[in-house]
């Protein structure tokens, strides 16, 4: 995930992650468990968006619906915000 941070990315979509993420995260319960472990430290946040998961990489920062409709938009998600 940090190599999605390190290129400006602020929300992702988890079904990327499982397509283009590294071998080892491809398998749906290997992402979940990483994913658990890292909202576990508050490294990051989880939430719905319609019937897609969302993953926040600064889950301290307050929403923003523009960097929310830009990274979506990169993902070919329709935008309206977190549910």
């Amino acid at each position: 995930l940090n190599s999605y941070r390190d290129r400006g990315y602020r929300y992702i979509k988890k079904n990327k992650v499982l397509q283009l993420g590294p071998p080892m995260l491809r398998k749906s319960k290997n992402l979940n468990d990483a994913l658990n472990e890292l909202l576990s430290n508050r490294l990051i946040d989880v939430f719905d968006y319609n019937t897609t998961v969302v993953i926040d990489l600064y889950p301290g920062a307050p929403y923003d619906r523009i960097i929310f409709e830009r990274d979506m938009n990169l993902f070919n998600i329709n935008q309206n915000g977190p549910v």
